[in-house]
């Protein structure tokens, strides 16, 4: 009868170590459930994409600029550290800046402002180039920058400065209306003006200049850059 009884006790005690290995091995649906959210906004956009509708056409838009357009995630990073809360990993984000980061030569992938004929080059009388463009054509930031200034000038009409970082600067002349002001922060490809008309003869007419170290260059040399997905206008 001992003996039997110590048969049973070791099975009984076998049975509870099977069912706490099979409590340690329980899947985890952490993963699944990522998973399945990745499917359903998957599924969601795609919805939206192929809806035809106002909606689905911003969407698209956003997505394609977010792909298309390339961004200074340091320049952008330092502007945004003053705004981390402090119990943020910013180890962590020193990893993904140092993933994503640039080139350090910020020319590589600035886009030109709009599109146009060139009718100056560089120069022909000008620091910069002159485009052909109807009058309130649409002036994008050609990289993230700080706004250095807004102004008059004789020669180049309302002017607009912008920052972007080891001694680059772009300016923009002949603008009729500026939606930025001193010190904001732009972004690359964002509409920062409208064209308007060149003081001398009073044609519909944009002014382009690219500065390095104080010194004007050629842009149309240096930036090697796509010009933006839209027309100027």
């Amino acid at each position: 009868m001992p003996k039997k009884w110590n048969q049973w006790k070791s099975y009984f005690e076998k049975e509870d170590t099977w069912q706490y290995d099979f409590e340690e091995r329980k899947i985890d649906y952490s993963e699944v459930k990522k998973l399945l959210i990745c499917v359903v906004l998957f599924v969601l956009l795609y919805g939206v994409h192929v809806s035809g509708t106002r909606v689905g056409l911003m969407v698209d838009g956003g997505i394609h600029y977010m792909l298309t357009t390339k961004t200074d995630f340091v320049a952008l990073g330092q502007q945004l550290d003053p705004y981390i809360p402090k119990g943020f990993d910013r180890e962590m984000l020193q990893r993904v800046k140092s993933v994503v980061a640039q080139p350090a030569d910020p020319l590589s992938y600035m886009s030109m402002p709009i599109h146009g004929e060139v009718v100056t080059v560089f120069g022909q009388d000008c620091d910069g180039v002159e485009y052909k463009v109807d009058a309130g054509s649409q002036i994008k930031a050609v990289s993230i920058g700080r706004v250095k200034a807004v102004t008059n000038h004789a020669k180049y009409g309302k002017l607009l400065i912008v920052e972007h970082g080891q001694s680059l600067e772009t300016v923009y002349g002949y603008l009729d209306e500026v939606f930025v002001k001193e010190g904001d922060r732009v972004s690359q490809g964002q509409t920062i003006a409208k064209s308007g008309k060149k003081p001398a003869d009073n044609k519909p007419m944009f002014y382009f200049e690219l500065r390095e170290k104080s010194v004007a260059v050629d842009p149309l040399t240096r930036i090697k850059g796509d010009f933006p997905t839209q027309g100027g206008t």
